[in-house]
């Protein structure tokens, strides 16, 4: 599917707005900017099997308004500036410079080390997956036990069944079989 104008383009629901999609997802602005907003709930950023990187040319800023800001590591934090480095890890906390170390307090206070216990958020391991249509009608009733059809771009017909107890059709590929040019792109279920 291509879009292209050359004016204004606006995508509003009243619902949810979901996207899936299996190779990856490229966002270019060439002026303007990328903003992310949101007036109430959280925003939430996973990378489950991959690392998350920001790169910036000028400055990066990390602001809290009115909370705290937490940095957790089950391994390893790391800050590293003109070659010098903070470092903290399961062996201790590591401050290295090559030039002046200074540090200004009106006391200083040395106790004995203790413990602080922390939590790290589990991401879901991929594993197997696979997909296959779940067919409704247009009062969002399950279609069980009905004849269906799936057709590819080409109009060409892909797979034909009886949908499941689930209402759902057959799967149409998994791990082990890769998107194809013959992957459905439309569903229809016989009266």
């Amino acid at each position: 599917m291509h879009t292209a104008t050359n004016k204004d383009l606006s995508l509003a629901t009243t619902s949810k707005y979901n996207l899936t999609v299996q190779n990856g997802i490229r966002v270019f602005v060439q002026t303007g900017g990328i903003k992310h907003y949101t007036a109430k709930d959280d925003i939430e950023l996973q990378a489950q099997d991959g690392q998350i990187k920001h790169i910036a040319k000028d400055n990066i800023e990390i602001i809290s308004t009115e909370g705290k800001i937490q940095i957790t590591s089950p391994t390893q934090l790391s800050i590293n500036i003109c070659g010098s480095e903070f470092k903290m890890n399961e062996q201790g906390v590591f401050i290295t410079t090559p030039g002046v170390f200074q540090v200004k307090s009106n006391e200083k206070v040395m106790e004995g080390g203790e413990y602080v216990g922390y939590e790290v958020v589990r991401l879901p391991k991929l594993g197997d997956y696979y997909l296959h249509f779940v067919m409704k009608d247009k009062n969002d009733h399950p279609l069980s036990g009905k004849s269906y059809i799936l057709y590819n771009n080409d109009g060409e017909v892909v797979e034909t069944g009886i949908l499941d107890k689930e209402s759902k059709t057959s799967v149409l590929y998994d791990k082990l079989t890769p998107l194809s040019t013959n992957t459905p792109q439309q569903a229809g279920c016989l009266k």
